[in-house]
């Protein structure tokens, strides 16, 4: 997987309905086209470990800021993850180095950590409703199957979520694939050639980034530069 760039914004639940609303019922908000989004809640239980016993140890040992283990259901059917990132904070805007593989057995993994003298550290309970969108800005377009979407048009990755009872929108891009399986997925076409991810320096799609968010209705001032760690235990600690 390329590197990511995201942010999150926290929402009312006045903002939370127009956008479900927006993109997940009418399809449709001024200023963006949505290539693909489902009514159906996706339901994220993460659950996150660490060997160190705080920020600064985990940060003096170089240990990546996340190793998580994540299940995923979507109507019953259930999916495990295991996610390493390393990222970096830049004027509120996260940039992330992911990787990430598919789990047959998490509990052999929980056993794994367990033995290597790793700790749970915190758990996260995500529902989230996803689409994919880009910037209804161009005037030349190309059909990749599911919208008209011009040639290296920048994708955006939409989640509407509620995090342990807060609501927010999470918005990422990648700057960078090692296969082409996401444009492939989007296009329905077996070229990533037709439909992908602008290759653009990272201060172009933070820009654009922050543009979409605008085109959204809300203010990239009010994204939260805290992690998810942060967030969860300054609300609930």
């Amino acid at each position: 997987m390329g590197k990511e760039i995201e942010l999150k914004i926290p929402l009312s639940q006045a903002q939370y309905e127009d956008l479900y609303k927006n993109i997940f019922v009418e399809k449709k908000c001024a200023g963006v086209k949505v290539l693909d989004s489902s009514g159906e809640q996706i339901y994220k239980h993460d659950e996150y470990f660490t060997k160190y016993a705080t920020l600064e140890e985990r940060a003096e040992k170089n240990e990546p800021q996340v190793i998580r283990l994540r299940t995923e259901s979507v109507r019953g059917n259930k999916q495990c993850f295991f996610t390493i990132k390393r990222k970096t904070l830049q004027n509120g805007i996260e940039v992330n180095k992911e990787d990430e593989t598919l789990v047959s057995d998490e509990n052999v993994l929980r056993l794994f950590f367990e033995e290597a003298g790793y700790r749970r550290w915190f758990n996260k309970e995500k529902k989230a409703y996803s689409s994919h969108c880009v910037l209804d800005d161009e005037n030349e377009a190309s059909d990749c199957g599911i919208g008209q979407v011009k040639l290296g048009q920048t994708i955006f990755h939409l989640e509407l979520v509620e995090v342990n009872k807060m609501l927010y929108v999470e918005v990422e891009v990648v700057s960078e694939y090692d296969t082409a399986e996401t444009e492939n997925k989007l296009c329905g076409k077996g070229s990533a050639d037709l439909c992908g991810q602008k290759k653009l320096p990272e201060s172009n799609l933070k820009a654009e980034l922050e543009k979409f968010v605008v085109a959204l209705g809300l203010n990239p001032a009010d994204k939260d530069p805290r992690s998810w760690y942060q967030i969860i235990s300054e609300n609930f600690c």
